[in-house]
């Protein structure tokens, strides 16, 4: 078996350094020489370049792979939504005349799997009424609920004498 050594080399650089006026032979350019590992005729990296360019690959990959998974994890809490009763009470706050009793349904394809409740009595005898809404979640084991209640002032609703005050406006 052959013996193959290796050899450091002074190669010039790409771009030498000319001083002014300076022409002519190679004894006159400046150089800065780089040493390189050579092999016979081939140029190598050492193995610690390669590591060092792997770990510095691998950093990158890695950093880049997980701002994406933060990104698609705020992404995703966007698009989950929780429900509560306050839509509810924003849209019977536009009506001018309550009913006492208990009306209940779902919010269809906005939020399914939620389902809703509404019960009014009148809470005093001057068209007060008190609204409780309970929002509920059946999907979820256990259930989830929210709960609500809102007093709304409506004298222009119709006191049936079946509607009685509840004593001390309580329930």
């Amino acid at each position: 078996m052959q013996s193959r050594e290796c050899k450091v080399q002074n190669q010039l650089p790409l771009t030498p350094a000319l001083s002014r006026g300076e022409r002519g032979n190679r004894s006159q350019i400046k150089m800065k020489s780089a040493s390189v590992l050579t092999h016979g005729n081939r140029a190598a990296f050492t193995l610690i370049e390669v590591m060092i360019a792997m770990a510095i690959l691998f950093i990158a990959l890695f950093s880049i792979l997980e701002l994406t998974s933060r990104s698609l994890r705020q992404a995703n809490s966007l698009r989950k939504t929780s429900v509560d009763a306050s839509s509810l009470a924003a849209e019977l706050s536009l009506t001018n005349k309550l009913m006492e009793g208990v009306e209940s349904g779902d919010f269809g394809d906005l939020y399914p799997g939620y389902s809703w409740s509404r019960e009014t009595y009148l809470f005093a005898s001057n068209g007060l009424y008190q609204v409780d809404f309970t929002v509920q979640w059946d999907i979820a084991r256990p259930p989830v609920q929210t709960k609500m209640s809102v007093l709304l002032y409506r004298p222009d609703s119709v006191v049936t004498p079946s509607q009685a005050v509840r004593p001390g406006g309580m329930r």
